[in-house]
């Protein structure tokens, strides 16, 4: 979550505070026997975050401690704090039971108002992350302006609770301020974020769509901010590449569209040794037990690193492996689906199949990943909201091969800057194969690399500013 609070400066200007949770625990998977363990590790403060304050708070009678660390990237317009507490000692989404996870809920918010509190900040604007954070209000003494930001329409972003279960850590009183969304003996805190919200900010233009069926008694609340991505996406290969010919693109994304004007052999040349520190990258972590699975450096690779679940239908991505190519994958096994796709991969690199799976996957691997020739985007229509590894992707000119989900289509041009394939998937061999003949013919290569360029928009520039202009 994170709000927007006014500085008390003389030219009016604005401050941001961000609060999220450090979870103690991680899971950590391990290449044991040849099969891959998931292990439930400590994961300790990082070093990059430095104590600000600590304090207790109340919750339901019992009294909990709160830490908080501020991120060293922060500054003084922009702030980033992390809560800790025993609340936490858990891996992210791991809470264990249904009050368990409202325990968490809770004990965030309250901490993030007790914060607020002792350190005398009213924000003017609150922008609260899926329908949990909401949970924060029944606390809160003064009355912003408030918008429900929504990043999924999966149910996991939309809860519902039983009252019964509430009462575990909340009190009657906090509990009868949710009970405008009350439904038979549940709260459905999306219907309640949706309530007191000013707007319901999704995360692309179909997923918009998508959230007027949800709540269909607010479709005038909703609006969509497109996704973007961070400039640290881009691979330090280009950004050699483009400190020397693009003058000034690190503070002005507009300056990408330069990119044309760069020679069709330089981009080529750029994304070879992008693809080479790529397969040097996979070959170290399959030395060192870091990922399994076989890798052949004479073919080309295609990623898909993601969460593996049932809607972003990762076990098709192994369609393709008779096509000559090395298949890579990433990503927590989140469900059934998950589970069954890391069966997969074992019995195909048993048979010999050039497939991998890196374990652990986080920013580091996936910023190594990205780097690849192409990247597998196969999520179902509607079920995606937005999606911002396909950007990141793009923004390194590893070729698209993607359904058209979440944000997908406000980007992204069939056989422009990627391949875009049938919601059913009846077309993703025939979209797998031009792409692979797109290597073959540098000239057609290196205009798809810099068309990818040229869609600068994903970055988060526009975000920040459209986020500016909500009042």
């Amino acid at each position: 979550m994170f709000f927007l609070g006014r500085r008390e400066t003389e030219d009016n200007g604005e401050k941001w505070l961000f609060f999220t949770p450090l979870y103690g625990k991680i899971l950590k998977q391990e290449y044991v026997d040849g099969e891959i363990v998931t292990r439930v590790l400590d994961f300790g403060i990082p070093k990059t975050l430095r104590l600000v304050d600590s304090f207790g708070i109340e919750l339901k009678n019992e009294s909990i401690k709160i830490e908080v660390y501020e991120h060293s990237l922060s500054t003084n317009n922009t702030k980033a704090y992390f809560l800790y507490s025993d609340c936490f000692n858990h891996p992210i989404y791991e809470a264990g039971d249904i009050r368990k996870e409202i325990r968490t809920s809770c004990c965030f918010v309250r901490g993030v108002v007790e914060y607020l509190k002792r350190h005398k900040i009213s924000p003017h604007f609150l922008h609260l992350n899926e329908s949990e954070a909401f949970f924060l209000l029944p606390y809160l003494n003064s009355s912003p302006t408030v918008y429900f930001h929504s990043h999924t329409p999966e149910p996991h972003g939309h809860k519902r609770f039983y009252i019964e279960d509430l009462k575990s850590s909340l009190n009657e009183e906090e509990i009868e301020r949710l009970k405008v969304a009350q439904e038979g003996e549940m709260i459905n805190m999306g219907k309640y974020a949706a309530t007191v919200s000013k707007g319901i900010v999704c995360v692309s233009r179909q997923h918009a769509e998508v959230t007027k069926y949800l709540y269909p008694m607010f479709e005038d609340k909703i609006i969509s901010i497109t996704n973007g991505i961070h400039r640290r996406w881009i691979g330090e290969e280009w950004e050699r590449l483009f400190d020397e010919e693009i003058s000034g693109w690190r503070k002005d994304a507009r300056l990408l569209e330069r990119v044309k004007e760069i020679s069709d052999k330089k981009m080529v040349e750029t994304k070879e040794e992008e693809m080479e520190n790529f397969e040097s990258y996979i070959i170290k972590k399959i030395e060192s037990k870091e990922a399994v699975g076989n890798f052949d450096s004479k073919k080309l690779s295609f990623v898909y690193a993601k969460r593996l679940t049932e809607y972003k239908r990762p076990l098709h991505a192994f369609s393709l492996l008779d096509l000559e190519i090395n298949l890579v994958l990433s990503g927590p096994p989140v469900d059934e689906i998950g589970r069954r796709t890391l069966e997969e991969i074992k019995r195909l690199s048993k048979m010999g199949y050039p497939v991998v799976y890196v374990l652990n996957y986080n920013s580091e691997v996936a910023k190594n990943l990205l780097k690849a020739y192409a990247w597998l985007n196969l999520a179902y229509f509607a079920r995606e909201a937005s999606g911002t590894s396909y950007e990141k992707a793009l923004m390194n000119g590893t070729l698209l091969i993607t359904t058209s989900c979440g944000s997908v289509p406000e980007f992204i041009k069939d056989e422009y800057n990627g391949f875009l394939v049938k919601d059913d998937l009846s077309d993703l061999r025939d979209k797998a194969k031009r792409a692979i003949e797109v290597y073959n013919d540098k000239n057609e290569w290196a205009k798809m690399i810099k068309n990818c360029f040229s869609t600068y928009s994903v970055l988060i520039d526009r975000v920040i500013e459209e986020f500016k202009k909500l009042r």
